[in-house]
């Protein structure tokens, strides 16, 4: 009809259980992510033909999936990269993730899957996303991690973060606690303690193939000083610095 406009170009693919959508531009790619956002599912990706995948994992005090703008913005510049984004709010991803699976388990045979559509793959993100990025990139052998500020000693960030709300405490998990556990906690309303155990310490899972690009805090803060890069400053792939996505997009 005269006057109508065009509707989007939006493709939906479905792999097996697994919903991806190719989109054609950025506003439309910022509108699917948000949809998603507004739901409880813990994933969404944006692209699957190129060879290049950034895996972006949000942080514990972030509840939607992050950095949105400023990566889609140079993913619809370059057009050379696809993205899939995490979330998994106050709980550093050591549990189930709604959509993928009931325990941690479920995440990395998740990941293993995407990871082995790609030439080269980059995991990042920041504080508990940071995390994230150095478990996940370890466990499933990414190319490339870069964390800005991650705990990498879950057991020294629960034992010296600070007990005030607008630094880190929540509803669901309180710091300044006296013990460096989660026991005080309560397992089924956090993450599995076995899962903690196995994972508390991020020196236990850094691999000899992975390039690490870590940025931490000169500071003494639980959550983000620079214990966290101490405790992995000496594996010879560990760089304490901070690089950009484009380092790795441009290798």
């Amino acid at each position: 009809m005269g006057g109508s406009k065009a509707r989007p170009k939006i493709a939906f693919i479905f792999v097996d259980k697994f919903i991806f959508i190719e989109m054609d531009n950025y506003e439309n790619a910022m509108k699917h992510i948000e949809t998603q956002e507004a739901s409880d599912i813990s994933y969404v990706k944006i692209g699957d033909n190129n060879r290049k995948l950034i895996v972006c994992f949000a942080s514990n005090q972030h509840h939607g999936f992050a950095p949105k703008s400023s990566v889609m913005k140079l993913k619809y510049e370059r057009n050379d990269f696809d993205v899939l984004y995490l979330r998994n709010a106050v709980k550093w991803y050591l549990g189930g993730l709604k959509g993928i699976g009931k325990n941690i388990n479920c995440t990395i045979a998740f990941l293993k899957r995407e990871f082995a559509k790609y030439d080269t793959i980059l995991c990042t993100g920041s504080s508990a996303g940071g995390y994230a990025s150095i478990l996940f990139a370890s466990v499933c052998n990414a190319d490339m991690c870069i964390a800005y500020i991650p705990q990498t000693d879950l057991e020294y960030a629960i034992a010296n973060c600070l007990p005030t709300k607008t630094e880190f405490e929540s509803d669901e998990l309180k710091c300044g606690i006296d013990e460096p556990t989660l026991a005080s906690l309560g397992e089924s309303k956090i993450i599995s303690f076995e899962s903690f155990n196995k994972y508390k310490n991020l020196r236990n899972v850094i691999n000899s193939i992975t390039k690490y690009y870590i940025h931490c805090e000169d500071t003494f803060n639980g959550n983000h000083g620079k214990h966290h890069c101490e405790n992995l400053s000496d594996f010879e792939n560990v760089f304490i610095k901070g690089v950009a996505i484009t380092d790795f997009l441009n290798q």
